[in-house]
């Protein structure tokens, strides 16, 4: 039993080094939820109902501080060259921390520090020169860090040689292991001689820490910062140029090359919690027009074409009538359903039905109201506007090249019916002949020229050529001809006798 325990007991202390969910966070660094890895102060918060960063606040808007795991890298590790390190520790973000009796410095090496009061959104950087108890020799360590125009420097907290203790008593406040951060058996060679050798100051956008340590020197320094993460619209970062001959520098627990220019992340953000236009909503929290700042779930719906409070419907409270119109679409009496500008005119009922300002007859939908010129256009049956152009019924023709029925003809080029011949050259019946040219039927013939039949053989159209013969028979005469074979059979009968 003791061989199967013994293997565990050897990993409860790197548990309890990582944490119980193994994140590098623990309960008294801050981690709310130690069963969980995805919460942690070192995430970002993102917008899906968690307290990711253990902030205490969900979903909250604009960018999260970025700060070390509750095991940062204090000091280095025994060196017997001449690299050293230099250590910086993103440390807590508080929104409100009580300085009063702590000075903060704009420039130790002239004395030059403002009194501290209460400070509010103020994110902590510590930044240590350990050099540890082997190193040979001293090591220059020149620190600048450049802030974008969001990020204000408030000012240094150090710790001098004369034993001031400002430093530590802001440990348990922004220290990410919650305890003292001193090195054992170096605590009163924490600070910074405030000669020219070792300096830090700030002005305007910069910080610069500079630091020249031997073997077991260890100067240090916290510059505070302040900013609102609310407002920030993307990372907040800044430059870090390390001059000298460090080859190392350690960022909260990681190794990075030493000197040069560097990039830190101060504060990281999920797009959807930040307040893009200022007006206290973020996407996350419902702001469906995060370029507007008219435009979010605290405002009131005006009727405008706009969903103005972002609660998926536009211009709610405006269609009294529920017709599907609001005033400010149109609709010109929200008392009535029947009253819209989709809606019918009725030409009696002395209202405008559909809200285009005119009533009635004189409703350009109303048949008898208006015609509105006199050039094209006829609204009803009863009125021509023109004598060129367009009629509007068979009982009034208006020019002579249109005709609209078969009662009236307007010219002589044109024939409407067949009981009135316009002119000479077309003939519209048989009954009625108009010229010598044509014959409308064998029984009347108009000239001298053309036969109207053959069968009629006594009449004559014209003196043309005629058959030469003449005879006495009749349609009568036929009889005799069909009496003549009889004839000759009697005939034949007498001779046999």
């Amino acid at each position: 039993m003791r061989f199967y325990l013994f293997p565990l007991i050897l990993l409860i202390p790197g548990l309890a080094f990582a944490g119980a969910d193994g994140d590098g966070f623990t309960v008294p660094g801050g981690d709310c939820d130690d069963a969980d890895a995805a919460r942690n102060p070192g995430l970002l918060e993102i917008c899906d109902g968690v307290d990711n960063d253990c902030d205490g606040s969900v979903d909250e808007i604009g960018a999260t501080p970025v700060q070390c795991n509750s095991f940062p890298t204090l000091q280095a590790p025994a060196d017997s060259s001449s690299s050293g390190a230099f250590m910086v520790h993103l440390e807590k973000f508080v929104d409100t921390v009580d300085l009063t009796g702590i000075p903060l410095y704009s420039n130790t090496g002239v004395g030059v520090s403002s009194p501290g009061g209460v400070e509010t959104q103020v994110h902590s950087i510590l930044v240590r020169n350990w050099q540890g108890n082997q190193v040979n020799g001293s090591i220059d360590a020149d620190f600048v860090m450049t802030f974008p125009p969001s990020v204000t420097p408030l000012g240094w907290i150090v710790q001098f040689n004369n034993g001031s203790a400002d430093v530590r008593a802001l440990d348990t406040t922004f220290s990410v292991t919650g305890a003292d951060l001193s090195i054992p058996g170096y605590g009163t060679n924490m600070e910074l001689s405030g000669s020219g050798s070792d300096t830090a100051f700030i002005a305007f956008e910069q910080a610069d820490f500079d630091s020249l340590a031997g073997a077991g020197g260890a100067d240090e320094a916290r510059l505070l910062v302040s900013y609102d993460p609310a407002t920030a619209t993307g990372p907040l970062t800044f430059t870090v140029q390390v001059n000298g001959t460090l080859q190392n520098i350690i960022q909260c627990d990681a190794q990075l090359p030493g000197s040069g220019s560097f990039t830190m992340e101060l504060a990281g953000s999920d797009p959807d919690l930040v307040d893009g236009d200022g007006d206290g909503f973020s996407v996350c929290s419902g702001d469906c027009n995060d370029a507007q700042a008219a435009v979010n779930p605290g405002q009131v719906e005006a009727c405008n074409a706009v969903d103005d409070n972002c609660d998926g419907s536009v211009d709610e409270g405006f269609d009294a009538d529920s017709d599907g119109f609001t005033t400010c679409a149109g609709d010109c009496d929200d008392t009535s359903a029947a009253v819209s500008p989709a809606a019918a005119e009725v030409c009696t009922n002395g209202l405008d039905d559909d809200c285009d300002g005119t009533i009635d007859a004189a409703d350009a939908d109303c048949a008898g109201g208006d015609d509105d010129d006199d050039d094209d256009d006829d609204d009803d049956g009863a009125d021509d506007d023109d004598s060129a152009g367009d009629d509007d019924d068979a009982a009034d023709d208006d020019d002579a090249a249109d005709d609209d029925d078969a009662a009236d003809d307007d010219d002589a080029a044109d024939d409407d019916d067949a009981a009135d011949d316009d002119d000479a050259a077309d003939d519209d019946d048989a009954a009625d002949d108009d010229d010598a040219a044509d014959d409308d039927d064998a029984a009347d013939d108009d000239d001298a020229a053309d036969d109207d039949d053959t069968v009629a053989v006594g009449d004559d159209d014209d003196s043309g050529p005629e058959c030469g013969c003449s005879s006495a028979l009749t349609a009568d005469s036929t009889v005799g001809w069909a009496l003549l074979p009889l004839i000759g059979l009697v005939w034949r009968r007498r001779r046999a006798l």
